[in-house]
C-alpha cells in the first residue's frame, strides 16, 4: 500500500493533497502573519534600521515562495482538479518553494548587510526552508482538503436540500 492510497473521509491522501487544494492561495495568506511572525525570529541585535531591512527580506523572499507556487499551479499542478497529482509532486513543489525562499532570504539579507555572509548560513537557510516546505505546503494541503471535506459530507448529510423536503432525519 502506498501513501496515497491511504484514505481519509472516502478519499485518498492523493486526491486530497494533489488535488485542488494543492496550491491554495488560502493556506499563502493563512500563512503570511505566521510566516512574518517566524521572521522576527531571525532579526538578532537588530538596529531600528536593521528591522526595516529584515522586513524588506522577508517580503521579497515571501513573493519569491508565491511565484514558485503560482508557477506550479500553471505547469505541473495545472490540472488537480480533475486529475489529482502525486504526493511526492506536491511535496516537491513545496520544498523547491521553501528552498528558492531560504535562497532568496539568505543572500538578500547578506546583500542588505543585515546578516553575516557566512556561506552556510545561507546554506542552512536553504535546507530549512526546503524542509519546512516540503512538510508544510503537502500538510496545508490535507488540512483545507479535510475541513473542505468534511463540510460538504457535512452539508449533504444533515442539512440543506434534505430538510428542505421535510426530512429531518436524512
Amino acid at each position: 500500500m502506498r501513501i496515497g492510497d491511504v484514505e481519509v473521509l472516502g478519499l485518498t491522501l492523493r486526491q486530497l493533497i494533489g488535488g485542488r487544494w494543492a496550491v491554495s492561495w488560502v493556506l499563502y495568506l493563512i500563512n503570511l502573519p505566521l510566516n512574518f511572525l517566524g521572521m522576527s525570529s531571525q532579526i538578532v541585535d537588530a538596529r531600528s534600521l536593521d528591522a526595516s531591512s529584515w522586513v524588506v527580506v522577508w517580503a521579497i523572499g515571501y513573493a519569491a515562495f508565491g511565484v514558485v507556487l503560482l508557477a506550479a499551479n500553471l505547469t505541473v499542478l495545472r490540472n488537480r482538479r480533475t486529475t489529482p497529482v502525486a504526493v511526492g509532486v506536491v511535496v516537491a513543489v513545496g520544498a523547491i518553494a521553501g528552498g528558492v525562499r531560504g535562497l532568496t532570504v539568505g543572500i538578500g539579507a547578506d546583500v542588505a548587510g543585515i546578516s553575516g555572509g557566512d556561506v552556510s548560513l545561507i546554506a542552512v537557510r536553504v535546507i530549512t526552508g526546503t524542509a519546512l516546505g516540503m512538510v508544510l505546503v503537502p500538510l496545508g494541503a490535507l488540512f483545507l482538503a479535510l475541513i473542505n471535506e468534511y463540510s460538504r459530507q457535512r452539508s449533504g448529510a444533515h442539512g440543506g436540500t434534505h430538510r428542505a423536503r421535510g426530512n429531518p432525519h436524512a
